[in-house]
């Protein structure tokens, strides 16, 4: 086991070399070339990361996951980890996302609790790998690597919406054909599969940089079918879902249809035309969830006197208490937005 310094920073790498290795290693912190083994440039196979070096994980001699090279970590949430990462079957850069059970049978021997946690989360990936709509992050493949369960998805450059709300901010048409373009997609996922989302927010809508920022759903983790062939990813005490895009009948786990991710769009439109989550002043669940249920939402006037009158009647029915009162589906919202567009 040697450690070799970075020559761009302090930070160091521990791998195992044999004495005719031909790779590169690149520093983990920044990106840059670290280290080139004699020989790497003209041996024809090096393997590179889109001709990029590859990357090795610090303080370990792991070079992959899998067959997938990491290249870096993407973010990280409550229940999955996602990493840019080359398939090198493919070769193509692909969102590598890992689940993290493990924190969830640390207090408990891993029998069923840690069984059924991985087998829904495939079980998911599997009917994920049907989904194939232009606004819905495409699944390639699942599997389960030293354990633990992966999905492998098309890498989309861009920012997410809360990344982008600056921009976004007072451009009211642009906000309409988000919420226009991921309703088509969720009606896709509801007419289809029966699916809903559950955990529709900024932070799982990328913005394409390569297809003209065509918004992109992502992260179906949460997802749950009504079908009898799917079941929901949830455990005992876990709350699935984002609480401040959440209607109250998500939040006890009753009677959801697709009205639930109606609601979280017109949470997202509200977030977009005034750069602040709803309700972002409370910031206890169960606190959310009672404003929630006694209709305590700021006008969103309040806190942008700009927002022409289209964005607050969409954004209120979408938000309505009573899922009665919400859009019926997916289609009558698209058609109040294409009159709003056409008003503005």
């Amino acid at each position: 086991m040697k450690t070799y310094k970075a020559n761009c920073c302090d930070n160091e790498v521990e791998v195992n070399v044999t004495e005719n290795s031909v790779v590169k290693l690149c520093c983990t912190q920044c990106g840059k070339v670290m280290f080139s083994f004699p020989g790497a440039e003209e041996k024809a196979h090096t393997r590179k990361v889109n001709n990029s070096p590859l990357l090795l994980k610090q303080g370990t001699s792991a070079m992959l996951l899998g067959k997938y090279q990491i290249i870096k970590k993407i973010s990280e949430g409550t229940f999955a980890k996602v990493y840019l990462a080359y398939d090198p079957d493919r070769n193509e850069r692909v969102a590598l996302k890992l689940l993290k059970f493990k924190k969830y049978t640390q207090k408990k021997r891993k029998s069923e609790m840690s069984r059924s946690f991985v087998n829904y989360f495939i079980r998911e990936a599997q009917i994920l790998l049907e989904l194939n709509h232009h606004n819905i992050v495409k699944v390639k493949d699942t599997g389960n690597i030293n354990g633990n369960p992966y999905l492998s998805m098309d890498y989309i450059p861009g920012k997410t919406l809360d990344e982008a709300v600056d921009e976004l901010y007072s451009d009211y048409s642009m906000q309409l054909l988000i919420i226009h373009r991921l309703a088509s997609a969720l009606e896709y996922g509801y007419e289809n599969f029966k699916i809903i989302h559950r955990d529709i927010k900024p932070q799982n809508v990328i913005m394409h940089r390569d297809q003209g920022n065509m918004p992109m759903l992502v992260d179906f983790g949460l997802a749950k079918s009504l079908g009898n062939h799917y079941h929901a990813l949830t455990l005992d005490g876990v709350i699935a879902g984002t609480p401040h895009f959440m209607p109250v009948e998500h939040f006890i786990q009753r009677d959801m249809d697709h009205r639930v991710d109606i609601y979280a769009l017109g949470a997202t439109l509200y977030f977009m035309a005034t750069k602040h989550k709803p309700y972002y002043k409370i910031t206890d669940v169960v606190d959310i969830m009672h404003a929630i249920k006694s209709g305590k939402l700021q006008p969103i006037r309040e806190l942008n006197p700009d927002i022409p009158d289209p964005i607050v009647e969409i954004a209120g029915k979408a938000m309505a208490v009573e899922k009665e009162d919400r859009y019926a589906d997916y289609a009558e919202l698209k058609t109040k937005i294409e009159e709003a567009l056409t008003a503005l």
